[in-house]
């Protein structure tokens, strides 16, 4: 595992110009999380390229981390959160377990002496939101990013998960956000 990783370092360090003040090891230390998975050198160098400075932020200078293997592991630790908030969110979905007949007479009661709208109306979501609220909420979280603030989509993310996020400000600016996130615990030193 660790040769394959040394030798994928060697062949593809020269393709991706922010990579080059890593050292051969470095970058084998980076990537060996990888080539652990399975993955193959075709499929690391389209990550490689997916993760590069200039295509993830968009930089038109040439910025290059001083510290190429740190933002790989930043990379790394993003896509296993994302995992993990993907997992988190598909467990959420689940159906979970009948609910027994003790339950379903005390719902019983409480409809018939409440009615059933009083019990179980569920609050307004993001779904409620008119048009022009939804513009203006995507508006200012826009705004707020271009500043370099993130912590209005994050804090979406964390109370309402990566989808209602994406509903309500677009998966692209929730991406965007995220990666901005992580990389700022990068040490460019």
């Amino acid at each position: 595992m660790y040769g394959t990783a040394d030798r994928l370092a060697r062949s593809l360090r020269p393709l991706h110009p922010w990579a080059q003040h890593a050292t051969i090891p470095e970058l084998s230390w980076a990537l060996v999380d990888k080539v652990a998975e399975g993955w193959d050198e075709r499929s690391i160098n389209v990550w490689l390229r997916e993760i590069s400075p200039a295509i993830r932020f968009g930089c038109t200078t040439a910025w290059r981390p001083q510290r190429p293997h740190l933002y790989i592991a930043a990379q790394l630790r993003l896509d296993a959160w994302m995992r993990e908030e993907a997992l988190r969110r598909s467990s959420e979905n689940d159906e979970g377990s009948v609910p027994n007949q003790e339950f379903l007479a005390a719902l019983a009661t409480l409809r018939a002496s409440h009615g059933v709208h009083a019990v179980m109306s569920p609050l307004p979501g993001i779904e409620a939101l008119s048009e022009d609220d939804l513009i203006d909420l995507r508006q200012a979280a826009r705004a707020a990013y271009r500043r370099g603030d993130t912590a209005l989509i994050i804090n979406a993310v964390e109370e309402l998960g990566w989808s209602a996020a994406g509903f309500l400000y677009g998966t692209g600016l929730v991406d965007r956000a995220l990666r901005l996130t992580y990389a700022r615990r990068i040490c460019l030193h």
